[in-house]
């Protein structure tokens, strides 16, 4: 599975009959998808970043458990929702 590279953006359908709705570009104009709600819109356009977040806070945790710092039972909780959460939007799960 190959993810649409980010940043995308969220942008209001100007077109007259679009009934308020919002659509989501990647950075080479490539419609990620249309017909959103604005909140929907903000949120699915987030989603390049916010999965770069989880992925460089995985590592960070990863490297603090592995130092023995940090309550460990809740580290690993956090590392278990943020790989499920990881592999889901990398298609994985």
């Amino acid at each position: 599975m190959s993810i649409t590279p980010g940043p995308w953006a969220a942008i209001p359908d100007s077109r007259e009959d679009s009934e308020g709705d919002w659509y989501v570009l990647a950075p080479d104009e490539e419609v990620v998808t249309f017909g959103l709600s604005e909140p929907d819109a903000a949120l699915i356009a987030a989603a390049p970043d916010l999965l770069a977040v989880a992925k460089n806070l995985r590592h960070a945790l990863a490297w603090h458990c592995r130092d023995g710092h940090g309550p460990v039972a809740m580290d690993e909780e956090f590392l278990r929702v943020a790989n499920a959460a990881i592999a889901k939007a990398e298609g994985t799960s």
